[in-house]
């Protein structure tokens, strides 16, 4: 639940100063999904982290533009040699590529490229199922403030619920985790903000 809170901060903080127009408008609706996988050795210690969004944004006055987007967090520690490693990428999703059915399901299949700090890139490969299994979480929040000459108004509302995910997270043609995810959620997300100047 802590996470669809925090996106729906971030998402409302994001146009909060106003700029040249009187009015502005800012909205978002978004469903996502999320999970963990780490693995211990006697030495070497890793974790993966898989997010998937589909996300549709509305600005001003033109209609919801669809915005899909998957991430992937990879990291291993080996206690043994005082040595780790990390990598980080983010991708463009297809409509194909996540498919999410509310709180219930959701499946993700995409091969996206991740760099280390040292800029070693390399292919990697994601395909999760969820299924939600825990009980349904909503939160709400409502906000404003005003100043000289505007005004600024936020709301948004994430519901999440934990899930069961299975699925692999390869790099190059070597898996990094896979079968059951040691932690998961679905959820889905709606906020927005108008901001006035007079």
């Amino acid at each position: 639940m802590k996470r669809s809170l925090l996106l729906i901060a971030a998402l409302a903080a994001f146009p909060a100063v106003a700029h040249a127009s009187d009015k502005e408008s800012f909205r978002v609706k978004d469903e996502n999904a999320f999970a963990s996988w780490y693995g211990t050795g006697a030495c070497v210690f890793t974790a993966a982290d898989v997010g998937a969004s589909k996300a549709a944004v509305k600005e001003g006055p033109g209609g919801f533009q669809p915005q899909a987007t998957v991430w992937l967090s990879l990291w291993s520690y080996d206690a043994c040699n005082d040595t780790w490693w990390g990598a980080w990428g983010q991708a463009t999703l297809d409509a194909s590529d996540y498919v999410q059915s509310k709180l219930d399901t959701a499946s993700l299949s995409k091969t996206l490229e991740v760099c280390d700090i040292d800029g070693v890139c390399s292919k990697a490969t994601v395909q999760v199922n969820w299924t939600g299994t825990g009980d349904v979480y909503t939160g709400r929040n409502s906000w404003g403030y005003s100043g000289p000459g505007y005004k600024v108004h936020g709301h948004g509302t994430g519901t999440d619920r934990e899930a069961d995910a299975t699925g692999t997270v390869s790099v190059g043609a070597a898996p990094y985790a896979s079968g059951p995810a040691d932690w998961a959620h679905l959820g889905k997300s709606q906020s927005g903000v108008i901001s006035i100047t007079h």
